[in-house]
């Protein structure tokens, strides 16, 4: 609309012709349409496909404190891993933010996939059987939550070699019994309390956390409720939701 609006004035002024009223009036301007704002995920994914990058937040923030009670491990911790973190399997949590696929010598495919997460990004090497069972997940755009083996090379450092790949809301909702949000004053509790109605109950318990006057609040919300990965995909895309975690 502005630019139609504009080109349509620069075109005016070219031609150098006058409005039959003279001067500019009211009715001239531009009246934009009221659109809600963008829900907290599609503004991230818009963000991405304009930009290539997050800009404003992270997919991953909402879920800072469940990954942390979780020890999944960040990009930031990639390079200081030592040989004895790597005598067992980490778990680390991201995005895909691009994908180089090769073929071997004997024709399998394998891949070198780059994530992000809220502290930079890791590559991790995908050979052909994980590669083909988790290609619609790598694709899809959601979080994902990786096993993975590290190895420590002299000439290249870190190596990350994939040997699982879930969605990381499925993960979580299989690993969580309760469940804290903290939240400020944006948010929409029918919305809240429709996502919770609609998942039915459960055996989980759902403490919102806010700030009151300088100090932190916990209300315990009453009965059970269950934790499934719509619940979670939900609660992270309700505007006011600060962070999710496992309590």
């Amino acid at each position: 609309t502005v630019l139609r609006h504009a080109q349509r004035s620069s075109q005016d002024r070219a031609s150098r012709q006058v409005s039959l009223f003279g001067a500019e009036t009211s009715a001239d301007r531009i009246t934009l349409p009221s659109i809600p704002d963008w829900r907290p995920m599609e503004k991230l994914a818009n963000e991405f496909d304009a930009i290539g990058f997050y800009l404003s937040a992270h997919p991953l923030d909402a879920y800072s404190g469940t990954l942390e009670a979780l020890k999944v491990r960040k990009a930031k911790d990639v390079p200081h891993l030592t040989p004895a973190d790597c005598t067992h399997p980490i778990r680390m949590a991201g995005t895909v933010v691009a994908k180089r696929e090769r073929v071997g010598k004997r024709g399998n495919k394998y891949a070198f996939v780059q994530l992000s997460d809220d502290t930079g990004t890791f590559e991790v090497t995908m050979f052909s059987e994980i590669l083909a069972s988790s290609r619609d997940l790598l694709e899809s755009g959601a979080p994902v939550l990786l096993t993975m083996d590290a190895q420590i090379e002299p000439d290249r450092g870190v190596r990350l070699l994939a040997n699982r790949i879930d969605a990381l809301e499925k993960a979580l909702a299989l690993k969580l019994k309760n469940l804290r949000l903290q939240i400020d004053a944006a948010m929409p509790f029918d919305e809240l309390k429709q996502i919770l109605v609609n998942d039915g109950r459960g055996n989980g318990r759902i403490t919102l956390s806010a700030r009151s006057n300088g100090h932190w609040v916990d209300v315990s919300l009453g009965g059970r409720y269950a934790i499934q990965p719509k619940t979670l995909s939900g609660l992270k895309n309700l505007p006011g939701v600060i962070e999710l975690r496992e309590m």
